[in-house]
């Protein structure tokens, strides 16, 4: 942190079940480097007790241990777009242009139209992203009853024409991804399938798993599969802009993959006005994740230069 030009930073981060939702804030303010925080409360449809507990635990060690301009927000996972947007014109209005984002814990529906009203702040001087890794994810299923397939608030595209090339995130759970693969629509469509690698174990097996799941429904040349560092944000953005002509060719994404590879999504199509698609969960394990492994700071923009442009 030290090599960056800001001194003190507006943290904005998401209060989850999971124990790494607070190990980015904790390391910023235990080195004073914190103006002030805001962290959302999401609540899902589908809860349990064991959820509200989880998330209690963690919102009272904020108390405990954090700073004094700390607010809190309550939201719900498939609340309004606009209520997503006005919250974060809300805080960008009252930041000093150095900002830190935690996505460890944010939904995807919430962090892609952050960072794209982040990314357009005309005051935004520095921005980083900060992603914390779990120690080990739950062995039972992480997440259940994903919607339809439909667009992340914000991220229609009106100039789709078929020639678009279809680029999806591997992960661990498709999420209803092999019932759109399987349609009429999606035939004769170029595709490209981002894969972590090497993932290391358990991982390996969760990802083949996945990779299978969706081979049922469409059959995929390995061609198809591009292997990327998932901790890599310029090899995966790089990678983007090679697989669409450099940039020449429209994109449609569906970030089914680890969040860093869903983060180069979100700055691509911020750039290029791209589609982005998703099957959203409305219920997630509580017991998500367990521990925290490494913590990775992400540079997007410094001295008001986006580092991420086409």
């Amino acid at each position: 942190m030290k090599r960056y030009p800001a001194n003190k930073w507006d943290f904005l981060g998401c209060v989850a079940t999971e124990e790494r939702c607070l190990s980015a804030y904790n390391f910023l303010v235990s080195n004073n480097l914190l103006l002030g925080a805001t962290f959302y409360e999401i609540v899902d449809p589908f809860e349990t007790s064991e959820h509200g507990q989880m998330r209690d635990r963690n919102r009272s060690k904020l108390s405990e241990e954090g700073i004094e301009n700390i607010n809190i927000e309550d939201h719900k996972l498939l609340e309004s777009s606009n209520v997503i947007i006005s919250s974060i014109l809300t805080f960008l209005s009252k930041s000093s242009g150095n900002i830190i984002l935690d996505i460890s814990c944010f939904p995807k529906r919430f962090f892609f139209p952050i960072i794209k009203f982040i990314l357009r702040n005309s005051q935004l001087s520095n921005f980083l992203v900060v992603y914390s890794g779990p120690h080990s994810y739950s062995q039972d299923r992480l997440s259940d009853n994903p919607q339809p397939w439909m667009n992340i608030p914000t991220f229609i595209s009106d100039e789709e024409d078929g020639n678009e090339v279809s680029i999806v995130g591997l992960g661990f759970m498709p999420l209803g991804l092999p019932d759109v693969l399987g349609t009429d629509n999606s035939q004769g469509k170029r595709f490209y399938f981002m894969f972590s690698f090497p993932p290391g174990p358990p991982f390996t097996q969760r990802t083949w798993a996945f990779i299978r799941e969706i081979s049922n429904y469409r059959k995929i040349d390995t061609r198809e599969l591009i292997r990327v560092d998932s901790s890599s944000l310029p090899e995966m953005f790089d990678k983007i802009h090679a697989l669409t002509n450099n940039g020449l060719d429209k994109a449609i994404f569906a970030p089914f993959g680890p969040k860093p590879m869903s983060l180069a999504m979100c700055l691509y199509a911020c750039q290029s006005k791209s589609a982005v698609y998703y099957t959203q969960p409305t219920s997630y394990n509580p017991l998500y994740s367990s521990g925290t492994s490494t913590t990775l700071a992400y540079c997007i923009v410094i001295n008001q230069r986006n580092l991420y442009q086409l």
